[in-house]
């Protein structure tokens, strides 16, 4: 008993300063909830000193609501204790703060008491409350993923990225959001990442594709970053739906792809040029003496070959026109305002765009007088390719009988106006505010990719004028394009060669200059009517007229090797001024700065190959008759 008493008051002295010094709030109370003593990190936490505590109840001294104080009695009758319950109590300030709760029963010099403990958990609540609010407002989803790979957390923008809510994610394997042919690999990844979070770089996003609930897939960018806690080391990915950015880079390369290709289209059209000069010339040629040797009655067989030679004629005039418009739409130089009749610009696109037309309607033409417009022919004849080739991608192949693409012009006011009107599928209401939007389409994967109306709006824009469109479903649509007319003083005087002269003032000395021996020859045939001498090169008719040579004429390939025609323009320039005058300049497409900026600048004649041979033989009867 001696022993017992000399050991009791050293025990109640520790149990005494381990209460006092303990971190948590503890509260001593009777079982009908009065307190009896408190520690000092009571009141600390709470504010209140021992005399305000002392002898009253949590509820009387306004620590815990009534309703709350009961429910914990119901629960300590039912269940003896409490373990761990969040709730939130009133401090003195009447701030309110959160902690975690734990009452258990003790047995207390013969006496029944309970002891409850407080852990003030508000800082660490503020910091979740943080991290949520920083999670929810992320824009990228945000995946919160465990040593074990099982979702953690998500937020809001998880939920709308892959369709799935909350409760169907957070407890399930991360390989959920993930296609099989990825898993292997990610799992790996991850394990890597938490067995040495410090070794692996932070942030780096690895492209892959995510699955979402309906199975489809999308193009993300995941970067990982390490979350240590006391448990686990979690991991934090942010992903990030990249598929705007595939598409984007899709459309890009698609345009980069489409700039090479104009390229290679603006140089074939060049070389197509030489040889289908000749190859008009000649059959021009074969014509003419066809037609002496028939005289005013030719035979059956004259008559026939001459028109296998029209035929063959009407098929070389068709590739010009396409050359033509190749050169037109492919031409890469700034922009360059000219008069233009409308009606001429549509012929152009009109021949361009025909096969894409022909499977599908027939394509009418209702062209009310010529208006006339100051713009880039180029641009213009892109506006209407676009629209043409819209408008047919608008029907289904197979039924061009029942179908109808119809282009029509008129003057209404100060305007041209071109509308063209398809009997096609229509664009139902919804998407008519959009369809000028960059990147937006109705046509399917492969077919488009929204640009072309978009850009046919800004180039409208640029000339003072407008595009709408009108469009019912299943009925057909209508894009109207409207443009400013040119003015009356805008309109050029009638060049020189608008008048062909029939017949040559005398016989002249004539020099063909052209890298192309056949196209040299075929100008020889031309102008068999005088002295024809032809070079292969610019500096070869240097040298000739260098050496004493006299010419009346030189008709001269502008763009050619060595020395251009614009090379040997320049050293006459400088050598023998008085023969400049007397070039004529002939060439297969002048795509560069400096040649345009040449035609611009000297008044000779020039005509694109393949010329009409009237036009190019009255130009040098004109200057023979100025001799």
């Amino acid at each position: 008993m001696t022993a017992e008493r000399a050991t009791g008051p050293q025990e109640e002295a520790g149990f005494k300063a381990l209460f006092q010094s303990s971190p948590l709030g503890i509260i001593v109370s009777s079982l009908d909830g009065v307190i009896l003593d408190v520690n000092d990190a009571v009141v600390r936490m709470f504010g209140f000193g021992r005399e305000e505590i002392l002898g009253r109840t949590s509820a009387e001294v306004g620590l815990i609501p009534p309703e709350v104080r009961e429910g914990m009695f119901r629960t300590l009758r039912a269940q003896s204790a409490i373990r761990d319950s969040e709730l939130k109590v009133k401090v003195k300030s009447g701030r309110m703060i959160d902690v975690i709760v734990s009452v258990q029963p003790v047995e207390m010099h013969d006496d029944r008491r309970y002891v409850t403990t407080f852990l003030d958990i508000t800082a660490r609540k503020r910091a979740e409350e943080r991290f949520r609010a920083l999670l929810e407002s992320a824009p990228d989803a945000m995946v919160i993923v465990g040593g074990d790979g099982r979702i953690c957390l998500v937020n809001a923008q998880t939920e709308r990225m892959f369709g799935y809510m909350r409760e169907e994610l957070v407890g399930q394997l991360i390989s959920k959001l993930i296609p099989e042919r990825y898993r292997a690999r990610h799992r790996e990844h991850r394990e890597a990442f938490v067995a040495a979070p410090r070794a692996r770089p932070m942030g780096v996003g690895r492209e892959l594709f995510a699955l979402k609930k309906d199975g489809s897939e999308i193009p993300v960018e995941i970067s990982l970053s390490p979350v240590s806690t006391e448990e686990d080391v979690l991991v934090a990915a942010a992903v990030r739906d990249i598929s705007e950015r595939k598409g984007l880079q899709a459309r890009l390369a698609l345009s980069d792809r489409l700039a090479s290709v104009g390229t290679l289209a603006a140089g074939v059209a060049h070389e197509i040029n030489n040889p289908l000069s000749y190859v008009m010339n000649n059959l021009e040629f074969l014509a003419q003496e066809l037609r002496e040797v028939g005289g005013a009655s030719p035979s059956a067989r004259v008559r026939a070959m001459l028109e296998m030679l029209g035929e063959a004629r009407e098929g070389a005039e068709r590739v010009r026109k396409i050359v033509r418009g190749m050169k037109i739409f492919v031409r890469a130089d700034e922009e360059r305002r000219e008069l233009l009749e409308i009606p001429r610009v549509l012929e152009v696109a009109i021949n361009m765009a025909f096969n894409e037309v022909r499977h599908r309607a027939r394509l009418v033409k209702d062209f009310e007088g010529s208006p006339a417009v100051m713009g880039d022919e180029s641009r213009l004849v892109q506006v209407f390719i676009n629209l043409i080739v819209n408008a047919a991608h608008a029907i289904s192949e197979g039924a061009a009988e029942k179908n109808e693409i119809r282009i029509t012009t008129k003057i209404d006011g100060t305007n041209a106006v071109v509308e063209v009107r398809d009997t096609g599928r229509g664009i139902p209401p919804e998407m008519l505010g959009r369809i000028f939007d960059p990147f937006f389409t109705t046509k399917p994967v492969g077919v488009g990719v929204g640009l072309g109306l978009s850009i046919t709006h800004g180039i409208i824009a640029g000339l003072g004028g407008e595009i709408t469109v009108k469009s019912q479903v299943d009925v057909g649509t209508i894009m109207r394009v409207v443009i400013p007319l040119a003015r009356v003083d805008a309109v050029p005087e009638t060049p020189p060669l608008a008048k062909h002269v029939s017949h040559a003032p005398r016989r002249g000395r004539i020099l063909v200059v052209d890298d192309d021996p056949m196209v040299g020859r075929s100008l020889s045939r031309v102008l068999r009517g005088h002295d024809v001498t032809t070079v292969v090169s610019g500096k070869a008719a240097l040298d000739a007229l260098l050496s004493g040579a006299t010419f009346d004429v030189i008709v001269c390939d502008l763009m050619m090797p060595e020395m251009t025609g614009m090379q040997l323009h320049s050293e006459l320039t400088t050598r023998m001024p008085n023969v400049c005058d007397n070039m004529i300049f002939v060439t297969g497409g002048a795509f560069t700065v400096a040649a345009r900026d040449f035609l611009d600048r000297v008044p000779n004649h020039r005509f694109e190959k393949p010329f009409d041979i009237k036009a190019i033989l009255a130009a040098v009867n004109g200057l023979l008759r100025q001799r």
